[in-house]
């Protein structure tokens, strides 16, 4: 698979877009089975370009040619629900996971999204398979649109939440110098990191200060255990995610026990 990007919806993904709802297979899928005509189509498609709460992103390989799309609708300020459509040619080579993904960072680049909801027809392993592997959890099932529906949503968790927060204050300490974007894979350490030393440092103390806040536990993110990991927790947001996380889950365990 070579490196996927994804892009804005435009107007002259109108008519790709249409072609793709009414192939067979989306139809079979989908919560309404008939064909979609022009004419409503049309008047979806402009209605979702001009909804504040709709964003539309258009999946391409390395040279631009579209592949996929994926939709996200707006339920609340921070709950998004998701819908996904590989086309026929596509399908089957693992571009509806990297889609999910894909979109779901660009989302919160643009949102403060906490929560991504998908509902999908049982019937449809694919996708349920796709899900699955872009991290979302299976929650059951639910009644959508008057028909049975697997219930998967993919959350970020309290303490990236936190990681994020902080990253955005020293962000906007760095002035000028903070022209990277937000997101669970921002580069904290190493080779192509967006922080420079001194981001790396007041992001270490905002972190220590916000979760020891949170949780009434006091914290050192530069301890030996920390800087002793083969695989430095500070590479990532997500890295740093899991180990605080870890750490946490150790306190409360000794606690326990």
């Amino acid at each position: 698979m070579g490196a996927l990007k994804i892009r804005p919806v435009s107007n002259t993904d109108c008519r790709l877009l249409w072609e793709w709802v009414n192939e067979p297979q989306v139809r079979a899928f989908a919560f309404r089975s008939e064909a979609v005509s022009w004419e409503e189509h049309l008047d979806w498609f402009h209605k979702k370009l001009a909804d504040p709460d709709c964003s539309i992103f258009i999946l391409t390989d390395e040279s631009g040619v579209s592949m996929g799309q994926v939709r996200f609708d707006m339920e609340s300020e921070k709950s998004t629900e998701i819908a996904v459509s590989i086309s026929t040619e596509q399908r089957g080579c693992g571009y509806g996971t990297e889609a999910i993904r894909l979109a779901c960072e660009q989302l919160r680049r643009q949102r403060p999204i906490t929560e991504v909801i998908a509902y999908i027809k049982p019937d449809n392993l694919p996708s349920i398979r796709a899900f699955q592997k872009a991290g979302f959890a299976d929650r059951g099932k639910k009644i959508v649109r008057g028909q049975e529906a697997v219930w998967m949503t993919w959350k970020v968790s309290e303490v990236m939440e936190i990681i994020l927060a902080a990253l955005r204050e020293v962000k906007e300490q760095m002035g000028k110098k903070g022209t990277f974007e937000i997101s669970p894979q921002t580069r904290l350490y190493g080779r192509g990191s967006d922080l420079d030393s001194l981001g790396l440092v007041q992001l270490v103390i905002e972190v220590e200060e916000r979760v020891g806040a949170r949780y009434g536990v006091p914290i050192t993110l530069t301890d030996e255990k920390a800087l002793s990991q083969e695989n430095s927790p500070f590479r990532t947001v997500e890295s740093l995610t899991d180990y605080v996380t870890g750490f946490l889950l150790e306190g409360e365990a000794s606690r326990v026990s």
